[in-house]
């Protein structure tokens, strides 16, 4: 949705075809990825009911959401790229796992990577989807109320404006991370569930990234955001 808002100044077209990629090459490589694992766990079951279930195929709402944050995050019209970064985003999001779950935020990662390791100035970080305030944060509103993950946008935003005023004055009030805070930090299996959890959890995402860019490390805000997925493991320890 904050994809066709903010569509207008690169075009329309040039959206649709890039969300369109990232959609239908997440939804088929982790509809095959999930397929593939639920017939080899039947095998070994062996039961009847079971590979009966395993036949109906069941499209991800994380695949779904992942292609979306890559889109708002690659510059429209750059297909190949955002194709490369939806299928290894799926790739990883089946092989860095635990407790039969994703570590990292799938897309996260895979934009992290693309934008290290890829020595093409095509491929860098746009963050567009942030461009329209207004529908970001109305939107984000919706989407991480539904899904019960405020706490974390909240902490997330508040500890980073508190941070970017101590640095830099009033001129912190010219740019807010909504679009991590509200689509990205809240991506149901990689962050806590708990009110109390979330609050840490947000919190240490805004440090951590203030600390990577005062590192000058690049992809600072997209390497906080993995940090702080790692750090859930932890949180989930704590009773």
């Amino acid at each position: 949705m904050t994809a066709i808002i903010n569509a207008q100044q690169f075009g329309y077209e040039q959206v649709a075809i890039s969300a369109t990629i990232a959609i239908v090459t997440t939804l088929i490589l982790d509809t095959i990825a999930t397929y593939i694992k639920t017939k080899s766990r039947d095998l070994r079951s062996r039961s009847p009911e079971v590979s009966k279930t395993s036949r109906k195929v069941i499209l991800s709402e994380t695949a779904l959401i992942s292609a979306l944050i890559i889109t708002n995050i690659f510059k429209p019209g750059e297909f190949l790229f955002i194709a490369i970064t939806a299928a290894l985003a799926m790739i990883l999001k089946h092989v860095i796992r635990y407790k039969n779950a994703p570590i990292f935020n799938p897309a996260t990662l895979g934009l992290f990577i693309i934008f290290r390791f890829v020595s093409d100035p095509v491929a860098s970080e746009l963050w567009w989807g942030n461009y329209n305030t207004l529908a970001v944060v109305a939107l984000g509103l919706i989407v991480s109320w539904r899904i019960k993950k405020l706490a974390i946008s909240f902490s997330y935003l508040i500890v980073h404006t508190l941070i970017s005023y101590f640095r830099f004055g009033n001129a912190a009030f010219a740019f807010f991370p909504f679009f991590s805070a509200f689509f990205m930090l809240t991506e149901p299996k990689t962050s806590p569930s708990q009110m109390k959890k979330q609050i840490i959890f947000g919190t240490f995402a805004a440090i951590v990234i203030h600390i990577f860019v005062l590192l000058n490390l690049p992809s600072a805000y997209l390497l906080g955001i993995l940090t702080a997925n790692a750090a859930k493991l932890a949180l989930d320890r704590i009773s």
